[in-house]
């Protein structure tokens, strides 16, 4: 979106909700622990619990994403928890 470069993008992850000119492209991801958190040591709980039981956190729509052929695919990496 920065630099007028919106116009470009051809989905989003579920967390993108800004700026609102883009929530109208597809979601492409979704998180795996499906819970609302009240604090960080509940998040801490479950991202111990997922990574120990082997799962990721996050869900990626590959089918979606091939449908979409993007040129280009912008991510970022996990934060410490």
């Amino acid at each position: 979106v920065a630099a007028g470069a919106g116009s470009l993008l051809v989905a989003r992850s579920h967390e993108c909700d800004w700026p609102s000119t883009i929530t109208h492209l597809p979601i492409v991801t979704n998180a795996s622990v499906n819970a609302v958190f009240t604090s960080s040591a509940q998040v801490h709980v479950a991202t111990c619990e997922a990574m120990q039981a082997g799962r990721g956190l996050y869900g990626v729509d590959a089918e979606l994403i091939e449908e979409l052929r993007p040129t280009l695919i912008l991510t970022q990496d996990l934060c410490e928890v």
